[in-house]
């Protein structure tokens, strides 16, 4: 059996450990279970991972950072038993999935597996894309093209809805519409830096066939947060020019 494993569950009391053996009896992969992060990274016994299972608790402070210092592109999915906050608390710890105690291991191995699917634990992981876009068409036309462009995307139609939604995690880059319902001005953009700091972000004013915003508008934009603002209308071609100019500026 090769020493290289797929997925790593970080679990002091063997329950993850126990859910992610019969989620992934049977798939192929190889299960490796350590005590803690630092037992973990300090293993060189461990080769290569792909997605890492730990409670939630494990990957706060330095926890997340100290994997993806060992392990760069892997897929993390946080276990909780808390009943509120934990959607908060996995975006800021860098979990890419949240499984809510008390889940069966079917339920594990959907999200697991997901990750898996997605390229996570290798230098091909597709981008995950959070779009918030309130017209139902404008969101379309961002999925199809950017999914055809390789990505993985998510939509939502308010900002609300995407900070309470454990869909919005592990997220490399954020599409915003400059205008969004509810909001006076552009205040949403500052609450999108504070949720997601450090995730390219991308304002854009006016969707398919809307009037596009004055410069003072993109301007302001860009001063909340935004790298980069764009008047619209929108075309794909100049859309997924932009997107990976961003990710490859991350990259860099």
């Amino acid at each position: 059996m090769s020493r290289y494993t797929h997925v790593l569950v970080i679990d002091d009391q063997r329950h993850l450990a126990d859910l992610a053996g019969r989620a992934l009896k049977g798939s192929g992969h190889i299960l490796a279970s350590r005590e803690s992060v630092e037992t973990a990274v300090s293993d060189p016994g461990l080769g290569t991972i792909h997605v890492v299972v730990a409670n939630a608790a494990s990957l706060g402070g330095d926890g997340a950072p100290t994997l993806k210092a060992r392990w760069p592109n892997i897929g993390i999915v946080a276990a909780t038993a808390e009943p509120t906050g934990t959607v908060a608390a996995a975006r800021r710890a860098g979990a890419h999935r949240l499984a809510h105690e008390p889940f069966s291991h079917r339920e594990l191995q959907g999200l697991i597996l997901g990750l898996v699917d997605l390229g996570y634990g290798t230098k091909a992981r597709k981008a995950r894309i959070l779009a918030i876009e309130d017209s139902p068409t404008v969101g379309a036309f961002l999925s199809v093209t950017l999914r055809g462009a390789g990505h993985d995307v998510e939509v939502f139609p308010s900002l609300d809805e995407a900070i309470e939604s454990p869909g919005a995690l592990g997220i490399d880059l954020i599409l915003a519409d400059v205008f969004q319902p509810g909001f006076g001005g552009l205040e949403h953009l500052a609450r999108v830096r504070d949720c997601w700091p450090g995730v390219p972000m991308l304002a854009v004013s006016g969707g398919l066939g809307e009037t596009p915003g004055d410069e003072d508008t993109l301007a302001e934009a860009a001063r909340l947060g935004a790298d980069i603002t764009v008047a619209g209308p929108l075309n794909a071609e100049d859309l997924t020019a932009r997107v990976a100019t961003l990710l490859n500026d991350r990259q860099a």
